[in-house]
């Protein structure tokens, strides 16, 4: 399989303010072009308790070849003992978009 040029990360975070910060610091470092954030209602199992939180979902466009940096970035500024940091393949779309996204990364 060919490895995809661009890639999401997801990744969670308890407040808004943590997210708009976690997201202005990752596109600063130039490790994610856009990050687009979302609330949601998370269920998850912690610490053998079923837990229901409100959270923000991170969104990152990036390039497939910075995904242990970005991996090390977010480990290294988030606020959580264990941040979701998942990367989703993107198989194609806008050309020109990804042309944007090659500029704005490094």
């Amino acid at each position: 399989m060919v490895k995809p040029s661009f890639v999401l990360c997801l990744t969670t975070i308890d407040l808004a303010s943590r997210a708009d910060e976690l997201a202005a610091k990752i596109v600063k470092a130039k490790l994610g072009a856009c990050v687009s954030i979302h609330a949601i209602h998370s269920v998850y199992f912690w610490k053998e308790e079923i837990k229901k939180d409100s959270e923000y979902q991170l969104i990152i466009k990036t390039k497939s070849t910075l995904t242990d940096n970005l991996q090390k970035f977010i480990l290294e500024n988030h606020s959580y003992d264990l941040p979701e940091i998942i990367f989703v393949p993107i198989m194609d779309g806008n050309k020109i978009f990804f042309n944007w996204l090659s500029k704005n990364i490094i």
